[in-house]
């Protein structure tokens, strides 16, 4: 059942927050313009009127201000450094048994902290 109702509902979520909405909102705009521009118009000029700028309807132009009105306040950008906290270490502890790791078809020995090197040292024809 959550699959069902979940996923598209998780999906719609994200293209709202993505702002698809306002792609799909400009887009009937562009459509309805072109469309009601070409009756009286050739569609060559309906199209370069419609996207020139200097022409819009009334929807590009609600569109317009509500995204201005909706858009986030640049004060709420600032980013400060926390001070406070010492930075993040990691330490990885792993069994002292050597393991044999295969990456794309080739088996490495992986030898892990706490072995001693082999000796001699292993030398590479370089």
């Amino acid at each position: 059942m959550i699959r069902r109702i979940g996923y598209p509902l998780a999906l719609l979520a994200l293209f709202v927050v993505a702002g698809g909405h306002w792609a799909v909102l400009q887009s009937v705009a562009w459509a309805g313009m072109i469309a009601g521009r070409a009756q009286t118009e050739t569609l060559h000029q309906a199209v370069a009127d419609t996207f020139d700028g200097a022409h819009p309807c009334a929807l590009c132009d609600k569109i317009a201000t509500t995204k201005k009105q909706a858009a986030p306040d640049a004060s709420l950008g600032v980013v400060q450094e926390l001070k406070c906290l010492p930075p993040a270490t990691a330490l990885l502890s792993f069994p002292s048994a050597p393991r044999l790791l295969s990456f794309a078809g080739y088996a490495v020995r992986v030898l892990w902290r706490g072995e001693a090197p082999p000796t001699p040292p292993p030398r590479f024809l370089v």
